[in-house]
């Protein structure tokens, strides 16, 4: 079974396009470089793994309801490297990523439509989406993205799938789910997809299922395996399957979240949406199964439907829409469009291949030139990241090693890791031991007690902080057991009296 398109032939690969497409990806992402965090979330994820690398143990330590394998990823660059270089060597992984799947997408492209040009535009717009400041922070929905796109090309373009592939894919499709709970609509849009396309008689169908379960198994069990030698599997599995349901609290009501989803996909994948909105009409006027697979390449593009709705109904399903949720769908954002493109008379086709080409590339330059003059003048020193550094030097010398500290109403979660201090009770961002935004109110109370019986010596304050939550116990604390000893860049050092 295979979603190739049957004229396509294999080909040496192009190092042109290789070279276009990493021009494309120096230019979009260099500027990230420099920067520690885009999103305080990045920051508490960085700082949790280099936790881990000084004993402590995630879900019983370490607060949090992500998956293990989206922590995992730091640990090696804080065994290998001092903590300052340590976003440095993540954001170079990050870029070198984006390459390798811009390739992917063109791999797949290729194989699907059998045109050069097309998937080079694919692999373009996927760099282009990845570049978007949504898009560049660490987080798991970045990551699951590649495993995801692996195990495209090995279910659908690898030729007629034999059983070792399909494990294969099944451990792709555990990877992704370690790295985020919502990749399990990626496996289920495409399993479905794999459904609808496959010839194969029904007793091959329920070994390869049997076989993909088998996979994702596979990396459940391994991932348990560190928490059952620490001790923490109950603790583990509740916090990321239950207090992630918690997190994902629908609010808004559901026409709210509708409205909320239908705003950022439009504000946020805007240059696929008039060639998507072409598919559409493709897909309605060729309504059915026997009218697409009588055009070519028109039996995956349904499998792309296929996919993309079991994502859409992931992302409504959570209920809060954070910008960065929609890098999950930037595959589908990269690939959809080339469909309808593919369908465009050659003259007409040539116009708008070139427009794409010329809008993206023009688009990120001017980004490039832009993030680079504004480095030039802070000398290549971000705001953030000066801070951040004056902090966590404050912070090193007027605390012992074991002291702890804690960071509210401030986004600089990295001035842990910077100034090499752990946080009073595991938690890195204030607001997860909040019932307003964990919807947890076990959690808070025991959160709360252990910050009561071993309060930090220093707690860094951003008075002029925008973040939403103001935590009345932790004001309550501030009053009445600590001092302002300092101001620094901006933000507020308190210390413990009587220490």
């Amino acid at each position: 079974m295979s979603g190739a398109n049957p004229s396509a032939k294999a080909k040496p690969f192009r190092w042109t396009a290789a070279f276009l497409l990493a021009v494309l990806v120096l230019l979009g992402r260099i500027p990230d470089l420099f920067v520690h965090y885009h999103d305080w979330d990045e920051a508490a994820m960085m700082a949790q793994a280099w936790a881990m690398t000084r004993g402590q143990v995630l879900y019983k330590d370490i607060s949090q309801f992500h998956p293990i394998l989206s922590l995992a990823l730091w640990v090696p660059f804080f065994h290998l490297f001092r903590p300052e270089w340590v976003p440095l060597a993540t954001k170079a992984m990050n870029l070198v990523l984006v390459f390798v799947g811009a390739l992917l997408i063109e791999r797949i492209a290729f194989a699907w439509l059998a045109s050069r040009t097309l998937s080079l535009l694919g692999g373009f717009l996927f760099v282009f989406y990845c570049s978007q400041p949504w898009a560049t922070s660490s987080y798991g929905e970045f990551y699951l993205m590649f495993p995801v796109l692996c195990s495209v090309w090995l279910l659908f373009f690898g030729g007629e799938p034999r059983p070792a592939v399909f494990y294969l894919v099944g451990l792709l499709w555990g990877v992704a789910f370690f790295l985020k709970q919502v990749a399990v609509f990626d496996a289920i849009g495409l399993y479905s997809g794999y459904l609808y396309l496959s010839q194969s008689p029904r007793k091959t169908k329920a070994v390869a299922t049997i076989l993909l379960g088998l996979g994702f198994l596979s990396v459940a069990i391994l991932t348990s395996a560190y928490f059952v030698y620490h001790r923490v599997l109950p603790e583990a599995w509740h916090s990321t399957f239950a207090r992630a349901l918690l997190y994902a609290y629908p609010s808004g009501g559901r026409l709210g979240r509708a409205i909320g989803l239908a705003r950022r996909v439009f504000t946020q994948l805007g240059p696929s949406l008039p060639a998507v909105a072409g598919a559409v009409y493709v897909l309605l006027h060729r309504a059915g199964r026997r009218g697409l697979e009588r055009l070519e390449g028109g039996a995956f593009f349904l499998v792309l439907w296929i996919w993309l709705c079991s994502d859409m109904i992931g992302l409504y399903a959570v209920g809060r829409v954070y910008a960065h949720y929609l890098t999950q769908v930037v595959p589908l954002a990269s690939l959809l469009p080339l469909f309808i493109l593919s369908r465009v008379e050659a003259r007409a086709g040539k116009a708008v291949y070139l427009f794409y080409f010329l809008a993206l590339t023009m688009f990120l330059s001017v980004a490039f030139a832009h993030a680079m003059l504004e480095l030039r003048d802070v000398r290549w020193v971000p705001w953030p990241v000066r801070q951040s550094a004056v902090v966590a030097d404050f912070v090193k010398r007027h605390t012992r090693d074991d002291d702890r500290i804690f960071v509210y109403r401030a986004r600089n979660i990295d001035v842990f890791f910077l100034a090499q201090r752990l946080p009073a009770n595991g938690i890195y961002q204030y607001p997860d031991m909040m019932v307003e935004h964990m919807h947890d109110q076990a959690e808070q109370a025991r959160k709360r007690r252990e910050f009561l019986s071993n309060l930090p010596a220093v707690i860094v304050v951003d008075p002029e902080s925008r973040q939403r939550y103001v935590d009345l116990f932790v004001e309550e604390v501030l009053r009445k057991h600590y001092s302002l000893e300092t101001s620094l860049d901006g933000l507020q050092l308190y210390t413990l009296n009587h220490r």
